[in-house]
């Protein structure tokens, strides 16, 4: 674990040097492992380029949170009007003028308005001195970070509503989720009038969990977005080509929900006549996380389109793959999250497309090949006297038992007589029923 934090700032990191920092931190070396307390204590008197790599993300971690709870018109930037509407929720009694003269502090471009790295550049250089109207600014942004209260859990912002809903309609549109106790609605802050956002608070916060499943999904033409509160949740679009999705997506999601559920942001797979697309929607952690995992699951992928592989086999091997009513291939594919397709190369063989990502098709190769594998020949007894009906003119009962089976069989009279049957263990016994 530690290994993987320092190679996230270095990839370059040698185990060697992983080794030096872990002891450095280890303070105590007959647990062999970096408590809480070690690596603050790390944290606090290192001086090397990870250490303030780390300190710098936390802080822009921070940063972020804060600055998209103030960006209320979600435009990229703080203006004087969200500016001085923050300032007020936080007991700074600001008139106009003291808001611009603020702005213009921290505005380095001189543009009216605030972008992020403009107020990171600021907020994790401020101390804490409260001196002045910046630094009092500075000061209470760090109060509210030190401890989220507990509605938190329980409320959630929206946006998308029309801006004729009420709070009864609100209310309609999520009775779904649970007992609802306020609803705030929030207008402009440049004009005052009606948004279509609101702040919803439920009873309980399993309510909350409930309506934010509900992102995006449609309220007439529109869609309606659901935000968690004071965490930084947003969304971010992120291009991926249409040929990706299916596989991005994996047989019934399954892919798509691994990918959700590892990095605990929101994935929604979109397109157009021309390009695709996802939206990545969570925290900034994890945003970064699901980006990663993306980026790391397309790579090597030809720009052409989606990457496949290929097994060739003999026909007569096809419908062991399938499997009866092809439960088999829908196992192979579920498993692997991969697409599994035949193409005839020729009388006698058949080749297996498997299209997906690096990983997806890797598995699927795997069961494919372990089935393969497990082909296996029995014996039967069954007296020579039955062996010619069963054979049939010019072989033809044999043969079409073969074929509805996927085995092989041969009959011997060795013994007072004897079936061979050949395949796996499933359509061995359905063969000699």
């Amino acid at each position: 674990e530690f290994f993987d934090m320092l190679h996230q700032f270095d990839e370059n990191a040698t185990e060697l040097r992983t080794k030096q920092e872990f002891l450095r931190a280890d303070i105590d070396p007959t647990d062999n492992r970096v408590t809480e307390d070690e690596f603050y204590q790390w944290m606090s008197h290192s001086q090397n380029e990870i250490v303030e790599q780390l300190l710098e993300r936390f802080f822009r971690e921070q940063a972020r949170e804060i600055f998209d709870e103030i960006d209320t018109d979600k435009n990229g930037g703080i203006d004087v009007n969200e500016l001085q509407l923050v300032a007020k929720a936080l007991g700074l009694k600001w008139t106009y003028r003291q808001a611009v003269e603020v702005l213009n502090t921290i505005d380095a471009d001189k543009n009216n308005l605030i972008d992020f790295e403009e107020f990171f550049e600021w907020f994790h250089m401020q101390n804490a001195s409260s001196d002045g109207l910046v630094n009092a600014l500075g000061a209470k942004l760090r109060v509210i970070l030190r401890k989220r209260p507990e509605v938190d859990s329980r409320s959630v912002l929206v946006r998308g509503m029309s801006k004729f809903a009420t709070e009864e309609d609100v209310v309609e549109y999520f009775q779904e989720c649970g007992e609802i106790e306020a609803v705030n609605t929030l207008n402009w802050s440049r004009d005052g009038k009606p948004s279509g956002r609101c702040i919803i608070m439920f009873k309980e916060s399993c309510s909350a969990k409930k309506a934010l499943k509900m992102h995006r999904r449609r309220m007439g033409p529109k869609y309606v977005e659901i935000y968690r509160l004071n965490i930084g949740d947003k969304e971010e679009r992120l291009a991926l080509d249409k040929s990706l999705h299916s596989s991005i997506l994996g047989r019934h999601g399954l892919f798509l929900q691994k990918l959700e559920n590892e990095s605990g942001a929101r994935l929604f797979l979109q397109s157009n006549e021309t390009d695709g697309w996802v939206i990545v929607k969570g925290t900034y952690g994890e945003r970064e996380a699901a980006k990663r995992m993306i980026s790391k699951a397309i790579m090597g992928w030809p720009e052409a389109g989606v990457a496949c592989d290929s097994i060739d086999i003999l026909s007569n091997e096809k419908g062991r793959v399938i499997g009866k009513s092809g439960t088999m291939l829908s196992k192979i594919m579920t498993a692997s999250g991969a697409e599994v397709g035949f193409q005839d190369k020729s009388e006698e063989e058949v080749r297996i497309i498997i299209r997906g990502m690096p990983e997806q098709r890797k598995v699927a190769k795997q069961l494919i090949q372990s089935i393969l594998e497990s082909k296996l020949e029995a014996s039967y007894k069954l007296p020579d006297k039955y062996h010619g009906n069963l054979r049939g003119k010019g072989a033809i009962c044999v043969r079409a038992m073969e074929q509805m089976t996927n085995t092989t069989i041969n009959f011997s009279k060795e013994a007072g007589g004897i079936v061979k049957i050949k395949g796996d263990l499933e359509s061995r016994e359905q063969a000699w029923s």
